[in-house]
C-alpha cells in the first residue's frame, strides 16, 4: 500500500558549490553515505557550465572516490548536460536512452555494500515506457544487481539481485502517480527483511518476496544509466546516492526537502 512520509518543504535557491558540508548544511543525510554524484558539480570543481565543455568524470562527491566516466555522451542539451541549476531547472545528467551511460571498472572490494542498502535518486524520465535502468552493479542482475523503473510513466521500481538469491519487486504507491517527464526523487531500501520504494514522499512496501542481504559484490563494475544488455536510462538525472544503511522515512524525507540544487 502506498502511503504518505511527511510533506514536502519549498525547494531554495542555491549556488552550485556542492560538497558533503554543503549537503549536511542543507538537510541531506550523510550518514553511512558510501557514493554521491550531483550534475552541479559533475566535473569535480563546484560549478556547472552548460554545454561549454565535455568533461568525461562525474566526480563521487563523498571523498571514497567512487568517480564514474560519462561515456557516449554528445555534450548537448539531450545528451550530455542541462539545466541553470535552480530549482525551476536543475543541472542535470541528460541520458539519450541509445547508448549513454557512466561506468567505474571494478577489481577488487570498492564500493562492496553486504548489509542494509538504500539507493535514492533525483531524476525525470523522458519516456513512461519500457525499463529504465539507474544503477547497475555487474553486468546483469544475474552477476551483480540491477535498480531500475519498471515503467517510468508510473514509477514502478524493480530491485533484482543476484541469479540464484531471488527477486523483489515493489511498485509504488498503490495506485501509481503517472508523473514522468517530471523531476521527482525516487528510490528503494532494503533493512534485511523488507524492500520498501520511494516515490518523493510516497512509500511502498514488499516483504513477501526474500531478497538477499549483499548487493553489491566489490569485484563487478559500477554503470550507472544502463545494464549489459541494454535498457538505458531515458531521462536526466540530478543526483544520485548510494548508502551503507536502510533510511528511516524520516531520512528518506530529510533528504526530500533538501531539494535539489545545494549552496
Amino acid at each position: 500500500m502506498g502511503v504518505g512520509i511527511g510533506v514536502g518543504l519549498p525547494f531554495k535557491t542555491f549556488k552550485p558549490n556542492i560538497g558533503l558540508k554543503a549537503l549536511e548544511r542543507n538537510g541531506f543525510v550523510t550518514d553511512n553515505l558510501e557514493a554521491f554524484w550531483h550534475a552541479g558539480n559533475y566535473n569535480g570543481k563546484g560549478t556547472f557550465i552548460k554545454n561549454e565543455y565535455s568533461p568525461s568524470t562525474w566526480v563521487d562527491l563523498t571523498g571514497n572516490s567512487h568517480n564514474v566516466t560519462l561515456t557516449n555522451f554528445l555534450w548537448t542539451t539531450s545528451s550530455g548536460a542541462d539545466g541553470e541549476n535552480t530549482p525551476s531547472d536543475p543541472a542535470r545528467i541528460v541520458f539519450d536512452g541509445v547508448d549513454d551511460h557512466a561506468i567505474k571498472n571494478i577489481s577488487d572490494t570498492e564500493l562492496e555494500i553486504t548489509g542494509d542498502i538504500t539507493i535514492l535518486a533525483y531524476l525525470k524520465s523522458t519516456s513512461g515506457t519500457g525499463f529504465h535502468t539507474l544503477v547497475c552493479k555487474g553486468e546483469d542482475y544475474y552477476d551483480g544487481y540491477i535498480f531500475r523503473t519498471r515503467n517510468a510513466a508510473t514509477y514502478d521500481l524493480d530491485l533484482r539481485q543476484n541469479r540464484n538469491d531471488g527477486f523483489s519487486y515493489s511498485g509504488i504507491p498503490e495506485t501509481p502517480v503517472n508523473n514522468y517527464d517530471n523531476f521527482n526523487m525516487i528510490g528503494v531500501k532494503f533493512d534485511g527483511a523488507n524492500l520498501t520504494a520511494y516515490q518523493d514522499t510516497n512509500k511502498g512496501t514488499r516483504d513477501d518476496t526474500p531478497v538477499a542481504n549483499a548487493y553489491l559484490d566489490g569485484d563487478k563494475n559500477l554503470f550507472i544509466g544502463r545494464k549489459k544488455s541494454g535498457e538505458y536510462l531515458d531521462g536526466s538525472i540530478v543526483w544520485l546516492a548510494l548508502y551503507k544503511k536502510a533510511l528511516s522515512d524520516a531520512e528518506v524525507l530529510q533528504n526530500y526537502n533538501a531539494g535539489m540544487v545545494w549552496e
